[in-house]
């Protein structure tokens, strides 16, 4: 039976042989107490910026699905554009249209925010 991922498992195993291999150079060259430093600071940096980046996935895919459906709807209207003009529903759907524009927008403001912030956390 072979394993379902070969190659994820060649690649865990040599990613944690190298990283043995650094350590033990980084050790012998540096000291165990700037190896650990390293470690550390590594470590905190990703921390950070994976709570950074978090709320970034989330938004993304609401701002995709508010997007969606902002389509649907304009696609709906040119496609019913006769029954609306001759139901005179002209400032219904005008305020529906509105309503999905500005919940659009605002996740649009918040999402760039978000990738703002990101991009000062890389520059620090």
């Amino acid at each position: 039976v072979t394993p379902p991922y070969p190659s994820l498992i060649t690649d865990v195993v040599q990613a944690l042989s190298l990283a043995v291999a650094a350590t033990v150079v980084s050790v012998s060259r540096a000291g165990w107490r700037i190896t650990l430093i390293s470690y550390a600071y590594n470590v905190l940096t990703i921390g950070v910026n994976v709570l950074i980046s978090l709320p970034i996935a989330s938004s993304t895919v609401a701002q995709e699905a508010r997007e969606a459906d902002l389509r649907h709807a304009h696609v709906r209207l040119q496609m019913c554009a006769e029954s609306v003009a001759f139901h005179a529903a002209q400032s219904a759907e005008h305020a529906l249209l509105e309503e999905r524009l500005g919940t659009t927008l605002v996740n649009q403001r918040k999402l760039t925010l978000e990738y703002f912030r990101l991009r000062l956390s890389l520059e620090v």
